[in-house]
């Protein structure tokens, strides 16, 4: 049984909708070939602009013998801890030609531009390059019987023999050895400050804070007007009473 090591790494999202009350999403991806034998990135949390960022390498052992073939499940998930984990989004990459090409070459594949155009040109022909050899693929859910895009997903894929990925490990995650490619930290994640309005603006998403500023503003005027109204009304009165007087 020959065994072949794919190596996934998500990079970043675009467009991840937002399942919580307060405009925020806690995301987190997962992937897998077989569902017994899945894989999770950790989770970006609070996460406001759709923009999540891990830089998280995942690993999975495939072997020649399976019968369902190549399909690489990506899931974007928004993690809850009260209640189940929400899915956000999903799709599947079809990997049966790349895993193929590695069995009959016996030689790594990297999932590039150039290959992807040549030898997968009707598999990926929805996806949305970032640079030579990662890309964006949608994922979708099911609204109301609707299907509606939940985020977009950046990856990069290699696939090695096994004998070739023990010759060349990597960690997982951002584990070393860390290369090819290498993974850095991620950016934008929450941090904590003292600073109570840079808190509030991680810890909410833009459109509630625009709904809260509003309700401030409005509450705040009408504040003011009751604390004025006294005055304003005492004027009106001082004023009729002086007409009627005829001073």
């Amino acid at each position: 049984m020959e065994e072949f090591e794919v190596r996934v790494v998500v990079w970043d999202t675009l467009d991840v909708v937002m399942a919580d009350v307060e405009g925020t999403s806690d995301v987190y991806i997962r992937a897998f070939f077989d569902p017994k034998d899945d894989k999770e990135t950790d989770t970006h949390f609070r996460c406001t602009t759709g923009k999540a960022s891990f830089n998280y390498r995942l690993k999975f052992t495939v072997n020649d013998k399976r019968k369902n073939g190549y399909q690489l499940n990506l899931q974007v998930y928004d993690k809850d801890f009260f209640s189940a984990n929400e899915i956000l989004g999903e799709t599947v990459l079809d990997l049966n030609i790349p895993v193929e090409d590695t069995q009959l070459t016996q030689r790594p594949v990297t999932l590039n531009k150039n290959y992807c155009n040549l030898a997968m040109k009707d598999a990926f022909k929805d996806i949305k390059w970032k640079d030579d050899t990662s890309f964006f693929v949608d994922c979708y859910r099911m609204v109301k019987g609707k299907k509606e895009l939940g985020g977009r997903v950046r990856i990069s894929v290699d696939i090695f023999p096994k004998e070739k990925a023990l010759a060349n490990e990597v960690g997982e995650a951002r584990q070393e050895p860390n290369h090819s490619p290498f993974c850095p930290p991620p950016i934008g994640r929450i941090s904590f400050t003292l600073n109570p309005f840079k808190m509030f603006e991680q810890l909410v998403g833009p459109a509630l804070r625009r709904k809260i500023y509003c309700i401030c503003c409005c509450i705040a005027c009408l504040a003011l007007c009751v604390m004025l109204a006294p005055i304003i009304f005492g004027n009106i009165i001082s004023s009729l009473i002086n007409k009627a007087i005829g001073l």
